[in-house]
């Protein structure tokens, strides 16, 4: 379920990485560097 989790999680940021400017790219890598760093 976790790993379920996780892949979801990086299915949306590599979909809003695509279809968003460089500004809105800046607040999704902050999330998965402290969702995968901590």
């Amino acid at each position: 379920m976790l790993i379920l989790l996780h892949i979801i999680f990086y299915i949306f940021i590599l979909w809003f990485m695509v279809h968003s400017s460089d500004n809105a790219i800046h607040w999704p890598v902050r999330v998965m560097r402290a969702y995968f760093c901590r």
